[in-house]
């Protein structure tokens, strides 16, 4: 049992990860959907989740495509009483999100992110020991991401790799993701538009894409919180259509 008296954390200066919550403003955002291997994300998922919990989770990727997000955030800080009065920061960041289907909770779609870059040391510190996410440093071009709200701009970022490994193999910035925008639908314009019909079609064919989106009506929840003694939610009486077999390399056979 965790006492309830326990003293205030000490902090040091130059403390790197600040208390949530946070916001952010000033933000532009870019999307871009493309296409995966399926197979490579079954696998990814089978040695990041699945066997970690010894088959407890089952989950399986949901679609064919990936969503690959590039952000600048102008203002980012702190909400807490105590270190929204330590200023915020800078932060340019791209994203790679797969679409997966928890097959053991009534096939629920989950986003999940295996690599995120980052040109901000401090937010690489809070991403990972507040919220676990996969964070690392990232180089970006001095234009990015404005080059991409044209048709045509083309954004390249950067990150530390060694390859091949071994002990001789210095570690260099190699490029991880490079995008170049496409013209977006006519009846919309800029990056944001072109993002929406893209996923709507993904995800809903022949689906009517909304303008004001996103500021529609929001969307029906997913799961369920409980307790940690409360079972897990019972499995779908009938399989929803995103789920699919996984794939013949995955390491488990379903």
């Amino acid at each position: 049992m965790i006492p309830d008296n326990l003293p205030d954390y000490v902090e040091r200066g130059g403390e790197q990860v600040w208390r949530p919550p946070y916001t952010a403003r000033q933000v532009d955002l870019y999307g871009f959907v493309a296409p995966a291997d399926q197979a490579a994300i079954d696998e990814l998922l089978q040695r990041d989740l699945v066997l970690p919990s010894g088959y407890a989770v089952d989950y399986r990727c949901a679609h064919p495509n990936i969503v690959v997000t590039f952000g600048a955030i102008g203002h980012e800080a702190s909400d807490d009483p105590i270190d929204s009065a330590r200023g915020y920061i800078t932060e340019r960041e791209v994203s790679i999100w797969c679409l997966v289907a928890d097959v053991a909770a009534t096939g629920r779609l989950l986003w999940y992110l295996p690599y995120i870059f980052t040109d901000s040391g401090q937010t690489v510190a809070t991403g990972r020991e507040v919220y676990g996410y996969p964070k690392q440093l990232g180089y970006f071009d001095s234009s990015y991401p404005e080059k991409l709200g044209d048709a045509g701009g083309t954004t390249t970022v950067r990150a530390l790799a060694i390859s091949p490994y071994a002990p001789s193999t210095r570690a260099e910035p190699r490029a991880m993701v490079s995008v170049k925008r496409k013209p977006g639908p006519a009846s919309l314009t800029g990056a944001r538009a072109g993002l929406i019909d893209d996923l709507a079609s993904m995800f809903y064919p022949g689906v009517k894409v909304n303008a004001s989106l996103p500021y529609g009506p929001g969307p029906e929840p997913s799961a369920t919180i409980t307790t940690t003694k409360t079972p897990p939610p019972r499995k779908a009486k009938s399989t929803p259509p995103w789920i699919r077999a996984a794939s013949p390399r995955c390491a488990v056979a379903c």
